[in-house]
């Protein structure tokens, strides 16, 4: 079973108005299987009156400059700017980077714009004709709260990860998208996440939900390639027939991939107890 989690930003801000999730429904439901593998990701623009992206023509015209600065430089091992977009410090800009960002065998151009806790990102190859090729495009992140470069799934190769965190909610709702770099194309492939920790010493994702404490689900995955796949699933244990009543006394629902068995556990194995979300996920319990 594959399971991509496809939690977006414009998914998240209808999840928010609800924490009762039936956390047994959560295990079946894997996300979107229809993203291009060339990562070619585009979401319509903000409307907001203040958002300074509306009137898009001037951010437009700043990668356009970049794009024009990078053709001037591509025959340089690297380079790195930014660009205030307004005139106004702090409201917008736009950061580029250029080199072998990913790896050593394509040059890559990435380009990101920011405005009021929005972030476009852009990312282009440089290939064999000397031409700039947009990979990943006009990607929209809200509530920007970083992002960093790192191997997500540990295939030795660098990938573009941004997180989002809502100012709006009642439980953890740290959210991650990260480009995946194939390394036989030299583009890239999206991956989301919610609330992720990332086990680098065994290889292993742990994702949740987006639930109050006794109905919050761990789901636990590993990579095959550029597809996560999801292992196994622990929750509370709920009263029959129930979607939001923790039974007593306390043990787990356990349910391993891919063939969906179930089991009842008295305790969660020590890897999650190790993890961060793990104090929430159990703060139910009296």
């Amino acid at each position: 079973m594959f399971l991509r989690y496809s939690i977006v930003s414009s998914i998240m801000c209808l999840s928010l108005a609800s924490c009762g999730d039936d956390p047994k429904s959560k295990q079946a439901a894997p996300g979107s299987d229809t993203a291009s593998k060339t990562a070619i990701v585009r979401e319509a623009r903000p409307t907001e009156k203040n958002d300074p992206f509306t009137n898009s023509l001037k951010v437009d015209s700043l990668l356009k400059a970049v794009l024009k600065l990078a053709d001037q430089n591509k025959g340089k091992s690297a380079f790195q700017g930014q660009i205030d977009s307004t005139g106004e410090p702090g409201k917008a800009y736009v950061s580029y980077s250029f080199g072998n960002i990913f790896s050593s065998d394509y040059k890559h151009l990435l380009v990101k714009r920011h405005a009021n806790r929005i972030l476009y990102s852009d990312i282009y190859i440089l290939n064999s004709s000397g031409r700039f090729n947009r990979v990943v495009m006009d990607t929209l992140l809200r509530d920007y709260a970083g992002d960093e470069l790192r191997d997500v799934n540990w295939d030795g190769h660098i990938d573009y990860v941004a997180s989002s965190y809502s100012g709006a909610g009642c439980c953890p709702r740290d959210e991650k998208v990260a480009y995946l770099y194939n390394e036989q194309t030299g583009d890239f492939y999206p991956a989301f996440f919610f609330n992720p920790e990332f086990n680098d010493a065994e290889k292993v994702v742990y994702n949740t939900n987006y639930a109050s404490p006794g109905q919050l689900v761990i789901d636990k995955s590993r990579w095959e390639g550029l597809d996560l796949v999801l292992v196994e699933s622990i929750y509370p244990t709920l009263v029959a027939n129930s979607l939001d009543v923790v039974a007593k006394p306390y043990t787990f629902t356990r349910i391993t991939y891919p063939d969906k068995k179930e089991q009842i556990i008295k305790d969660v194995p020590e890897e999650y107890k190790k993890l961060k979300i793990y104090e929430y996920f159990i703060s139910y319990q009296e």
